[in-house]
């Protein structure tokens, strides 16, 4: 990373526009500003909640999920408003890292936190950008709290189509039996996208369309959002621990996951010991792996 930019300069004072982040609720709005450090690095404010329906309170620490949305929101508002994308492109996302810190400083007010977000790789197609690299460190009150990459193609409405090819079917959600809402880490049963167990560290996936944190607007496939906390519900569910966090985990994205697939959430490998544990959970649609989670987590006594 560069060298780490203070925050002077950022506006915490109201949200970015919610076009630049793709998002059509404007609570669900987590950056507030931008700023150009030099060619290739910028500095983007956003403000954490001091507690939220899903992402729950800072003061249990910065969590794994509000990290990764930071993430995606930084990287789709830089292309924006500072890589000239055209508002109707669409972002494909190809894998997302977030490693956490150990911090002892949760703040008593909603967190402003700056996001040091430097582009490590950009193609260009036809005079705009098709593909890009970024790395992310994120700054609270001076100290270092995460980084993160994320890799997304980006992509017009015909090469979109011809993609996806015929159009996708909408889903309908039939209400099934859920895993209790805090065996996974959540108060709210609304939140949990794993199934009653189809087999030892295996789970049917849960896709609600109607959720309104990971179906903020109208999607054709499953977000790769609800993907990645199905893996953190997986460790969770997979240990007995509700309340781990993941203290990292390393995502990658092979196929889209369609809203009437039938698809199983699965621990492969899972390793325990005093201080961590390590696991790789993975989508499954039939004989097809879709998305491929390598994560770290807390030991069984520490949240």
């Amino acid at each position: 990373m560069p060298e780490r930019a203070g925050l002077v300069g950022l506006c915490f004072n109201r949200t970015v526009d919610r076009e630049l982040v793709h998002r059509r609720s404007l609570s669900e709005v987590l950056l507030t500003d931008a700023l150009r450090v030099s060619d290739g690095v910028f500095l983007i404010g956003a403000q954490w909640p001091r507690w939220h329906v899903f992402y729950g309170s800072i003061h249990d620490g910065y969590n794994s999920a509000l990290i990764a949305e930071t993430l995606r929101q930084a990287t789709i508002m830089t292309a924006h408003s500072m890589l000239e994308v055209p508002l109707d492109r669409r972002f494909l996302l190809s894998s997302m890292t977030v490693s956490r810190n150990d911090t002892d400083s949760v703040p008593d007010l909603a967190a402003e936190a700056g996001v040091t977000l430097q582009l490590l790789d950009v193609h260009r197609s036809a005079g705009s950008v098709s593909k890009m690299v970024v790395q992310a460190e994120f700054v609270v009150d001076g100290e270092p709290v995460a980084t993160g990459t994320a890799k997304a193609r980006i992509v017009g409405e015909g090469t979109y189509a011809r993609l996806r090819g015929l159009p996708a079917a909408e889903g309908t959600f039939l209400e099934t039996a859920r895993l209790p809402a805090r065996q996974v880490g959540h108060t709210s049963r609304r939140n949990v996208v794993l199934g009653v167990t189809s087999g030892q560290n295996r789970w049917p996936l849960l896709v609600d369309a109607s959720n309104p944190i990971f179906f903020d607007h109208p999607l054709d496939h499953v977000p790769g959002a609800l993907l990645i906390e199905a893996a953190r519900q997986a460790v969770r569910a997979g240990t007995g621990c509700p309340d781990r966090d993941l203290a990292s985990f390393d995502s990658t994205f092979a196929e889209f996951v369609e809203l009437t697939d039938e698809s199983e959430v699965v621990i492969t490998d899972l390793v325990e010991d005093a201080d961590s544990v390590s696991a790789v959970v993975e989508i499954r649609v039939g004989d097809q792996v879709a998305m491929t989670t390598r994560a770290v987590a807390s030991g069984p006594n520490q949240a």
